[in-house]
């Protein structure tokens, strides 16, 4: 049975100083970003078809654990974004939330407030299944080989 993540928000505040320009994050081969924030989700061993539980099983007898069911990638981009929630564009369970588009201005401090569970329901149609397992920050130029500069000051998990 899904159980609810145990926390109602998660703020953190960000500056990206250096953009990365005519990247196409609706592509998989443009799908680069200053920085992006993941929230992994566990999987419990339920809900999937044969194929994918067999493979499932396999990693976690090679690795100990099942690997994430789903995740959440809070992204910054300098591209014009038309719709702020998507599917990655190569892993289906993956769901892509811009959070500053070129709108931003660059250098400037900026406090996020997210609702992870609200946004997982957005972009999955239902709960989480279960406890993040990981939050991951991150900065991708691999597509474009552009110089890209972003911080992160500090990330808080408030609780219900």
């Amino acid at each position: 049975m899904s159980q609810r993540v145990p926390y109602k928000a998660v703020l953190f505040k960000t500056s990206v100083d250096e953009a990365i320009t005519d990247a196409d994050h609706r592509s998989r081969s443009g799908d680069d970003y200053p920085i992006r924030v993941y929230f992994t989700f566990n999987y419990e061993g339920t809900g999937l078809g044969f194929t994918e539980r067999l493979r499932y099983r396999i990693y976690r007898s090679r690795h100990g654990e099942y690997p994430p069911h789903s995740a959440l990638t809070y992204v910054w981009t300098a591209s014009a974004v038309e719709e702020r929630i998507y599917r990655n564009p190569s892993k289906e369970r993956v769901g892509m939330i811009v959070l500053r588009g070129d709108e931003t201005p660059l250098g400037e401090w900026r406090n996020e407030r997210i609702d992870v569970l609200a946004d997982y329901e957005k972009v999955f149609g239902e709960a989480p299944p279960g406890s993040p397992m990981r939050i991951a920050i991150m900065t991708d130029s691999d597509d474009t080989g552009q110089t890209t500069r972003a911080a992160m000051d500090f990330i808080r998990i408030l609780r219900k």
